[in-house]
C-alpha cells in the first residue's frame, strides 16, 4: 500500500497528461490539474483497498479499525479544532521564527505549488476529504496495524510510522512538522482505538491550512493578515493556548471513563 501511495499518483498523471495536457509542459499541466489527478489516484487507491479487504472477507473500517459508529459529537469536534490549531501554531512559528532563507524559502515554493490554479472546490475536496482519509488509512491504519501486530512497541510503531509520512513531504521544514504532527495523529488513534480520530484531526489541520495557503500566496491579503510579526505572534499564542486547554480537558475525559 505504501508503493502504491508514493506511484500512484505519478502513474495517474502521465496518464493524464498524454489524454489532455498536450502542448504543456510536465511543470504546466502539473500547476494546472494536479490536484486533480492527485485525487483522482487517492479515490483509486481506496477502491483497490477496499477490494483487496473484500477479498480477505472484511471490511475496509474492520482493517484499519474506523469506528464511525463510536464517533462522539464533542470529542469529534474538539479533536477537529485541535487539528485546526495545530496548523495555526505551526504557521505562527514559521512566520515568526527567522529560518535561513534556504530552509524557508523552499518551504514557501512547496505549500504555494499545493494550491497554484487548482479549482478551489476541488482543491478543498482533496485536502480535507480525501487526504486526511487515504492518508491515516494508510499510515495511522493499515501499516500502523500491521507493526503492531509484529510486535513492535506502541512508541516506535508511532514513531516509524511519522517518519515514512514525514518523508513524503517536500522541503525540510515540511518534513519536520510533517513528522511531528504524524506523531499526534497516531497518538489519538492509538489512544482512542479508533483511526476516525486522526482522520478528523488530519481534516481539520489540512482545513486551516487552506486559507493560510491562499493568504500567503496574495501579497495584499498576506500584507494585512500576516504582514505583522507581532500580530502573527498572537495568532500563535492563541493557537498554543487552545491546544494545552483542549489537550487538559482530553485527559480529564480520558480519566473518567
Amino acid at each position: 500500500m505504501y508503493i502504491g501511495f508514493l506511484i500512484l499518483p505519478s502513474v495517474v498523471g502521465v496518464i493524464g497528461k498524454s489524454i489532455s495536457g498536450q502542448g504543456k509542459t510536465v511543470d504546466q499541466f502539473f500547476q494546472d490539474s494536479g490536484v486533480f489527478y492527485n485525487l483522482v489516484s487517492y479515490i483509486l487507491l481506496i477502491v483497490f483497498f477496499r477490494y483487496l479487504c473484500k477479498r480477505e472477507g472484511i471490511t475496509l473500517a474492520e482493517k484499519v479499525t474506523i469506528r464511525k459508529e463510536e464517533l462522539k459529537p464533542r470529542k469529534t469536534i474538539g479533536v477537529f479544532f485541535f487539528g485546526a490549531c495545530m496548523a495555526l501554531a505551526i504557521s505562527a512559528v514559521l512566520t515568526v521564527i527567522p529560518f535561513p532563507d534556504f530552509l524557508i524559502n523552499s518551504y514557501e515554493a512547496a505549500s504555494s505549488e499545493v494550491l497554484k490554479n487548482a479549482d478551489w472546490v476541488i482543491a478543498i475536496l482533496a485536502m480535507v476529504v480525501f487526504t486526511p482519509f487515504v492518508e491515516e488509512v494508510i499510515f495511522r491504519g493499515y501499516i500502523f496495524n500491521r507493526l503492531l501486530r509484529g510486535e513492535i512497541s506502541e512508541h516506535t510503531t508511532i514513531l516509524l510510522t511519522s517518519f515514512l509520512f514525514a518523508i513524503l513531504h517536500a522541503g525540510i521544514l515540511w518534513k519536520l512538522y510533517a513528522f511531528f504532527v504524524g506523531c499526534f495523529f497516531a497518538y489519538i488513534a492509538l489512544k482512542e482505538d479508533n483511526l476516525a480520530y486522526s482522520i478528523v484531526m488530519h481534516s481539520g489541520f489540512n482545513f486551516i491550512s487552506i486559507p493560510t495557503i491562499y493568504i500567503n500566496t496574495h501579497p495584499n491579503l498576506r500584507a494585512v493578515i500576516f504582514g505583522n510579526k507581532l500580530i502573527v505572534a498572537m495568532y500563535g499564542i492563541i493557537a498554543v493556548m487552545s491546544l494545552v486547554l483542549m489537550y487538559r480537558v482530553y485527559q480529564r475525559v480520558v480519566s473518567k471513563s
